[in-house]
């Protein structure tokens, strides 16, 4: 059953589902595919030099704390 506007009468339908929808879509807005992949190796990196400065001290819940406190 398709719906239908109910002051013009005119039928509504989602454009969602054709290729050239969403090809127009991406031509508008950008592919979005580059800027996640970037952003993903942003943060690998981050957290990567993170654990890196951290690596030698002592922090809450690494496993030396944990062996030092247990040992207390």
């Amino acid at each position: 059953m398709v719906a239908k506007n109910d002051i013009t009468g005119d039928s509504i339908q989602s454009r969602g589902n054709s290729k050239a929808y969403q090809e127009n879509l991406d031509k508008i807005f950008g592919d979005k595919a580059e800027e996640k992949e970037r952003k993903a190796r942003e943060k690998a990196e981050y957290f990567a030099r993170l654990n890196a400065e951290y690596e030698d001290k002592l922090t809450r819940y690494n496993e030396e704390t944990q062996e030092v406190l247990k040992g207390k």
